[in-house]
């Protein structure tokens, strides 16, 4: 044990894996164990083999701060920014799909008199031509921490050299509107 550490070899243990049976010692880790009987962690879990050469694109962040964060462009997430972005507050409104209106994208119900889908148009052209307001689409929130600060990962980024942006977004409110399931 002085020469391996925590690893006491005098003692073996046998464990499975992945249904194979391996051996290991007292004070191994997994990892070292499977290692150790000639098992790449990546392939055992089904990670495949790490790349060769670096990205073709880059992996970016960016910090943003704003007065309303609406998460979700379904029909509750697009009049809660149309109405903040009306007032001249900061918005960045973000949803994880490839076009806003959630729901009702597949809808005939009327809004405001008019058909579901002039709506989501009619409300994101207004959206677009308002300076303080920005749209992301392909983009989750993927974490809301204390005092309103959220991660958002953008998967589709505006440049071509950008694989993914993550961004780390300080907002005074939050609106999750998020939709429901029907």
């Amino acid at each position: 044990m002085e020469s391996g550490g925590r690893i006491d070899s005098s003692e073996e243990l046998r464990f499975k894996f992945n249904g194979k049976s391996y051996t290991g010692f007292t004070g191994d880790t997994l990892a070292s164990a499977l290692s150790a009987n000639g098992r790449f962690i990546r392939k055992v879990a089904g990670w495949g083999t790490a790349p060769k050469q670096a990205a073709s694109r880059r992996y970016e962040h960016r910090f943003h701060h704003c007065d309303v964060l609406v998460v979700g462009a379904g029909p509750a997430g697009l009049a809660a920014a149309l109405g903040a972005g009306r007032c001249g507050a900061r918005v960045l409104l973000v949803d994880d799909q490839t076009e806003a209106g959630g729901y009702l994208l597949g809808s005939t119900i009327k809004i405001d008199k008019q058909p579901a889908l002039s709506w989501v148009a009619n409300t994101v052209d207004e959206l677009d031509a308002l300076p303080e307001v920005i749209r992301l689409s392909e983009a989750s929130a993927t974490g809301y921490y204390d005092q309103n600060f959220v991660t958002v990962l953008e998967r589709q980024p505006d440049k071509d050299w950008v694989r993914e942006r993550l961004w780390k977004v300080r907002a005074r409110r939050v609106v999750l509107a998020t939709g429901a399931i029907g």
